[in-house]
């Protein structure tokens, strides 16, 4: 919050635009409380806000995303009160897993198609998710396979991105930080008997 506040005094650039995606961890309403104030202050119709949903199921979304967040319904509730006329809409993100529930009926329920637009991006594969024995629902390799849900969605009123990033980044394992946070955990350095981690200052 404290880079928000400064970055339009230190950078006299017309065209930026801040982005945050999260899950929206319990216990940080002040936080998002504090962001709605500054991104009024300072970055009317120049905010992108991303939401990680992940699943329309809120069990399922508790497997995958392990911590106590916000539901569906608290995330909407919260949206409905940030966006503006003229912003640009928040995403909801979901790197649907194969198997995972994507229902459109739950996400009109909840969200407003004029105020959110839906994310589909491929489940990265990282040690994690192999390790959880998930597989992408998205198939980055084929641009991604269209479902009846996006088209439905699409009926609905609904903007959807369909998001694959560049498929090299898979085979070198450079495509998410999760590769580089497990190489660290795993690889230490012996020096004069002392062991330690390789990011230890």
């Amino acid at each position: 919050l404290q880079v928000l506040r400064q970055l339009p005094g230190r950078y006299k650039y017309h065209s930026l635009m801040p982005c945050i995606s999260t899950i929206a961890p319990r216990g940080t309403d002040k936080f998002f409380a504090d962001l709605m104030h500054i991104k009024r202050e300072l970055y009317p119709a120049a905010f992108q806000l991303q939401f990680s949903i992940h699943s329309t199921d809120e069990n399922e979304r508790d497997h995958l995303m392990p911590v106590k967040k916000w539901p569906q319904s608290q995330i909407a509730q919260y949206g409905e009160l940030f966006y503006h006329k003229g912003d640009r809409k928040i995403g909801l993100n979901f790197a649907l897993a194969e198997g995972s529930s994507f229902e459109p009926g739950v996400i009109a329920k909840h969200f407003d198609p004029d105020k959110f637009l839906i994310k589909i991006t491929p489940l990265n594969p990282t040690h994690t998710a192999a390790k959880n024995g998930l597989s992408s629902f998205i198939d980055a390799y084929n641009d991604g396979e269209k479902c009846d849900a996006i088209d439905q969605l699409r009926e609905l009123g609904f903007e959807v991105l369909l998001s694959i990033g560049e498929t090299q980044e898979d085979q070198i394992g450079s495509n998410c930080g999760q590769y580089i946070r497990r190489h660290l955990e795993n690889h230490r350095h012996i020096d004069n008997a002392y062991v330690y981690d390789v990011d230890t200052p």
